[in-house]
């Protein structure tokens, strides 16, 4: 560095002191994404976790939006992205088959969305258009809350076994949204197993909200031992949770799972017919 530089340096840290400097204040550099405020409840002193900022920002079409985008997938070929931002741009979309799914799709999502539609997320499209199997994620969603009742019943006498419990709940819980948009039972033994995380992070690829902070948290923690059977040495050792506020966090995570299975998913578009396209 240079004597020019190392005085430029000095003068900035006695101008600005270094709480000032982290604060981000003055335009300081080691500003922090982390203490941008948000609604209360978010997070620790208000603030979003990094490891949720991520399940703000995906959108994923229904089931027939996903339907007609593989439609027209299917029938342009390679360059059917292209094709589509074309049509998008010049409002020609309407005149296709199906028309007003893709408009509508434009107005959801927009040419951002289409672009960054990477295979991860063309996979989870995919899965979105399969019809599922209800029964059995009806089955596994009533089993999650048996696990999730005797998880609150075993709380204050047995931490370990009851956590257990917790963990088995949440894992019926989100297989069962996944058996619901298009994953087979088998493909969930043999590639998702007990991984708790993963669950998680294949359940709102196909449109599960976010959880909470207490229940994003006990899954990152507690999920690598569940899956190796190991959460008695993991609670030896010292691990805690506010089991209350995961409970809480399970129903809701539970109840949002019966909603995306239910036929009319509370918040879905109700999309026009393609003879009478919206604007």
């Amino acid at each position: 560095m240079s004597s020019i530089a190392a005085d430029r340096s000095e003068r900035r840290r006695r101008r600005y002191p270094a709480a000032d400097r982290r604060a981000g204040r003055f335009g300081g550099r080691l500003f922090s994404i982390s203490r941008i405020p948000v609604p209360e409840g978010r997070g620790r002193g208000g603030c979003v976790p990094c490891s949720l900022r991520r399940f703000r920002i995906m959108f994923m079409p229904d089931r027939a939006s996903a339907c007609v985008l593989l439609a027209f997938r299917a029938v342009h070929g390679r360059h059917w992205k292209a094709k589509l931002l074309s049509l998008w741009s010049t409002g020609r979309d309407v005149d296709e088959a199906d028309g007003a799914y893709l408009r509508h799709l434009r107005n959801q999502a927009g040419p951002s969305w289409l672009r960054q539609l990477t295979p991860r997320r063309w996979r989870a499209v995919e899965r979105l258009a399969a019809p599922g199997d209800p029964v059995l994620a009806a089955v596994f969603l009533d089993r999650a809350r048996e696990f999730h009742r005797g998880a609150q019943i075993g709380a204050p006498i047995a931490p370990a076994p009851a956590l257990h419990l917790l963990a088995i709940s949440c894992e019926l819980g989100l297989k069962a949204h996944l058996l619901g948009h298009g994953w087979t039972d088998d493909a969930l033994a043999r590639d998702l197993r007990h991984d708790l995380v993963r669950a998680l992070d294949e359940a709102w690829q196909l449109g599960l909200p976010a959880p909470g902070r207490p229940l994003a948290d006990f899954i990152k923690s507690l999920g690598p031992a569940y899956a190796v059977h190991r959460i008695d040495a993991l609670v030896a050792g010292g691990y805690a949770c506010d089991i209350g506020a995961v409970l809480g966090e399970t129903t809701q995570l539970l109840d949002a799972v019966a909603a995306c299975l239910s036929p009319a998913m509370p918040g879905a578009a109700t999309l026009p017919t393609s003879s009478s396209p919206s604007a």
